[in-house]
């Protein structure tokens, strides 16, 4: 039987764009790798990592922002900040940075952006890691509604 990727491809797209949809559907079964170029990345996806979670909304080109409060415990003392993740998304790869700002404690003073890349894993679901210098994290961006590996 042949594959969604290949029925689609045939006459449709160029041999290049082909290959890749039918190496993706090959290797997540019967379900393209995070949705093949023919269908659309847009709607609501949640970053998930061990230290922080957030759903975003994906628009028609692949683009993402959010921003909002969020506090944590430095040195006994609690602050407040704003938290803001914005990036892209294609069916290659997704793209992401996360930057703290305008925290409460004085003399405080944010850290460079903590940038993500990863790759698709499976249907609707991409992993990759995040690092700022001092850190490295593992990270997935999952569309929501997909199922769980």
């Amino acid at each position: 039987m042949i594959g969604r990727a290949a029925a689609i491809c045939f006459g449709v797209f160029l041999a290049a764009s082909c290959s890749a949809a039918v190496a993706a559907e090959n290797d997540c079964g019967s379900e393209p790798c995070a949705g093949g170029p023919w269908l659309s990345l847009a709607g609501n996806w949640r970053f998930q990592s061990a230290i922080a979670q957030w759903s975003v909304a994906v628009d028609e080109d692949g683009r993402f922002h959010a921003e909002g409060p969020r506090s944590v415990t430095i040195g006994g003392e609690k602050a407040s900040y704003v938290s803001t993740l914005s990036g892209t998304i294609s069916h290659d790869h997704v793209a992401l940075s996360i930057k703290a700002d305008q925290f409460s404690l004085p003399n405080f003073v944010p850290g460079p952006a903590t940038i993500c890349t990863g790759v698709p894993a499976g249907p609707g679901r991409y992993e990759g890691s995040c690092a700022n210098g001092k850190q490295r994290l593992a990270f997935a961006f999952i569309r929501e509604g997909a199922a769980a590996p």
